[in-house]
């Protein structure tokens, strides 16, 4: 894949998160050779976290989406400005009908409703997925593990 999709991404919002610029594509195999012993890395000569929750999600339990079995085919650095964070952040999308799909780490169950902010109770899931499962309690098979 092309490591120059700058283009398809211009301003975006998903929920309280903003995209506000695209630099680069990566391959999502780059979850692989990212550093598991530091907090940051250095892509593209920005400082990009590596090891929050939301990484290590994607890491443990794989880039396919629990409900829709969409699979990550790239990852993109990306400038992010939401409540929780600002700065460059490590995206990861699949594409369906050549629309890009940003993916998630979902709480199986929502924080909302007391659910922890735990591995255990994390589950990769696409954006449209998480919007539609909503605070709803859903279980799930997730690398071969049910969930409840």
């Amino acid at each position: 894949m092309s490591r120059n999709r700058r283009n398809q991404s211009k301003h975006r919002h998903y929920g309280n998160v903003e995209l506000l610029a695209r630099e680069l594509i990566y391959p999502v195999d780059l979850l692989e050779w990212m550093p598991r012993d530091r907090a940051h890395m250095i892509l593209n000569e920005r400082r990009v976290e590596v090891n929050n929750l939301r990484i290590q999600c994607f890491r443990e339990k794989g880039l396919t989406c629990a409900n829709c079995s969409l699979e990550a085919s790239f990852a993109a650095l990306e400038l992010v400005q939401s409540p929780n964070y600002n700065g460059w952040a490590l995206n990861f999308y699949g594409l369906q009908n050549n629309v890009e799909i940003i993916f998630t780490k979902d709480h199986i169950y929502p924080r909302s409703k007391g659910g922890p902010d735990e591995m255990d109770n994390l589950q990769p899931m696409c954006w449209p997925c998480n919007l539609r499962k909503g605070n709803n309690v859903v279980q799930k098979v997730v690398e071969g593990h049910s969930r409840s």
